[in-house]
This record gives C-alpha cells, sequence and structure tokens, in this order.
C-alpha cells in the first residue's frame, strides 16, 4: 500500500495487475525487444505511450550507432562531419569531434609538408620539423634535410677543390664524394691535368733531347699543346741553323772567295760567320800574294797562271793588262823580226 497515494489506485493496480507486471519486467530487461513484445501482449495496455517512447528511443540509438559505425568505416573527415550535422547530441559527438580535429591536424600536417615540398629548401623542412615534431612525414623532412646538408656538405668540398685548383685538390673531393654532385666536373679537372702532366713531361722530354726531331714529335703528339710556340720556336731554330749550315757547306764545296762572301751576305748573323770572314780574308791574303809573285816574276804565264787561280781577284784587271802588254810586246818584236828580214 505505501506505493499507492490511495485505495483506488490500489484496486486500479490490482485490477490490471498481469500489464503492469509484464510491465516492471520489461522496464527491468529495458531492451528494445522487450518494449516491442510489450506492445505485441499488450496494444491497449496502459503503458504504451512509455513503451513507444522508449522503443523510440532505443531506434534513435541504433540509428545514432549506425551512422557513427558508417563513419567509422568510411573514415574521413566529411564522413565524421555529416555524422555530427546529423547527429549534434548524438552519442558519439566527443569521438566525432576528436576524430574530426585529426583529420584537421592531418590535413594541417600534409599540407605544411606539402609547402616544403614545393619550396623544396632545407629551411623549408626544417621549418616543417619545428611546427610538427611528430607529425606524420618527420621521417621524410628528415631526409631531406640531411640531403640537403649532404648537398651542401659536397657543394662546399667542390668549391674547395675549385679555389685550390689542382689535380689533388680534386682527386681528394672524389675520394671523399665517389657519388658526389660535381663527379664528371671534378674527373674532367682531374683529366685536364693530366693532359698537361702528359704535356709538360712531353715537353721536358723534347728539351732534354734538343733536337728538331725531338721537338717536330711533341708538336705530332701535341699539336694543340701547352708549349706549341716554343716548340715551333725551337725548330724554326734548328732549320735555321741547318739551313745555315748548308749554305756554309755550298760555300765550302765552291771553296771561293765569291762563295763565301754570298754566304755573309745571306747570314750576315750566321754560325760560320767567323770562318767565312777567316776564308775571305785568306783569298784575299793569297790573291795579293799570288799577284805580287806575278809582277815580280813578271811574265806572261804567271800573269795567265794568277787569272786561272784568281778568275775573279783583286787583280784582274792589271793582270789582264799586263798579259795584253805581253802579247803586245811580242806581236812589235815579231813586227820587227819580219821587217828586218824584208830588209
Amino acid at each position: 500500500m505505501d506505493r499507492f497515494n490511495n485505495y483506488e489506485e490500489y484496486l486500479s493496480y490490482t485490477a490490471n495487475a498481469p500489464d503492469n507486471h509484464f510491465y516492471d519486467k520489461t522496464t527491468k530487461t529495458n531492451t528494445k525487444e522487450a518494449f516491442e513484445a510489450y506492445l505485441k501482449a499488450y496494444p491497449r495496455g496502459l503503458h504504451v505511450k512509455e513503451v513507444q517512447k522508449k522503443i523510440d528511443e532505443f531506434i534513435a540509438i541504433e540509428k545514432d550507432n549506425d551512422a557513427y559505425d558508417k563513419a567509422q568505416y568510411t573514415n574521413t573527415k566529411q564522413a565524421f562531419e555529416a555524422y555530427l550535422k546529423a547527429y549534434p547530441k548524438g552519442l558519439h559527438v566527443k569521438k566525432v569531434q576528436k576524430k574530426i580535429d585529426e583529420f584537421i591536424a592531418i590535413e594541417k600536417d600534409n599540407d605544411a609538408y606539402n609547402k616544403a615540398q614545393y619550396t623544396n629548401t632545407k629551411q623549408a623542412f626544417e621549418a616543417y620539423l619545428k611546427a610538427y615534431p611528430k607529425g606524420l612525414h618527420v621521417k621524410k623532412a628528415q631526409k631531406k634535410i640531411d640531403e640537403f646538408i649532404a648537398i651542401e656538405k659536397d657543394n662546399d668540398a667542390y668549391n674547395k677543390a675549385q679555389y685550390a685548383n689542382t689535380k689533388e685538390a680534386f682527386e681528394a673531393y672524389l675520394k671523399a664524394h665517389p657519388r658526389g654532385l660535381h663527379v664528371k666536373e671534378a674527373q674532367k679537372k682531374i683529366d685536364e691535368f693530366r693532359a698537361i702532366e702528359k704535356d709538360n713531361d712531353a715537353y721536358d722530354k723534347a728539351q732534354y733531347a734538343n733536337t728538331k726531331e725531338a721537338f717536330e714529335a711533341y708538336l705530332k703528339a701535341h699539336p694543340r699543346g701547352l708549349h706549341v710556340k716554343e716548340a715551333q720556336k725551337k725548330i724554326d731554330e734548328f732549320r735555321a741553323i741547318e739551313k745555315d749550315n748548308d749554305a756554309y757547306d755550298k760555300a765550302q764545296y765552291t771553296n771561293t772567295k765569291e762563295a763565301f762572301e754570298a754566304y755573309l751576305k745571306s747570314h750576315p748573323r750566321g754560325l760560320h760567320v767567323k770562318e767565312a770572314q777567316k776564308k775571305i780574308d785568306e783569298f784575299i791574303k793569297s790573291d795579293h800574294t799570288f799577284y805580287d809573285k806575278a809582277i815580280k816574276t813578271n811574265t806572261k804565264q804567271v800573269f795567265e797562271a794568277y787569272l786561272k787561280a784568281h778568275p775573279k781577284g783583286l787583280h784582274v784587271k792589271e793582270a789582264q793588262k799586263k798579259i795584253d802588254e805581253f802579247d803586245t810586246k811580242k806581236a812589235y818584236e815579231a813586227y820587227l823580226k819580219e821587217h828586218k828580214k824584208r830588209s
């Protein structure tokens, strides 16, 4: 009796005892199926409204859960936003909002990384890491930073090699950076230095041999070498020497004053100037000696011998004149002799 306000309520309850008993049992079970079973048993029962309300609540919960399950299955920001829009006071609002916040954080993270990728500088990836130290792209960003650092080190090493500009410096770069950014350029520089070394060695060898043939061999092997001008100059000098020697040999072979004078005229600073001048002086002395002897001997034969020995001598005219005088004298004597016979 304590649960009833009056006797009439008690009588009403006892009159509807089966309905009330079923309802009490249903509320204790508290499932949609239990409430649906009540409605089926008492479609016009005392608790139809309350039971229908409970069933509607369970249906709403099911729909809410289904919507959340669907959002979870789709697992996109848009799906969770659609859930919130449909169920702004739903059972999973907090969890959904958390998921949306996570997606927004992911979007921001991705946007920041995409921006860093677009800028593609060490500073950009460092800025990403600073803003997102636990971001989705930390490893990739760190890898990119490491790559940029490696590039910087590579460039610094190559710049150092360029500044030193020696074969050894470029070889050191290649040893430290066998797959570096400047391998081709460094190898090219090393090849250039080796070519220079070979060129210099070949020229040193030619200088050591110091022959026309040695310098010609250098030019043949290094037609665009570093010492082409010097080598050509040396060859020209050797050729000039050869020409000089040939000219002097020719003068010696001819062995006349005129031949040696011709040598001096064509080679006024030649290698054999002194010898040629000496030979000329000897010819002049011989000429004078021979002529003096002819004067002292004073015979036609000796003057003829002079002309034969010195056909272009200094006293050709005098000698010829003397011969002519002897011929004239002889003719005159013959005339006198003939005239005397006639007389």
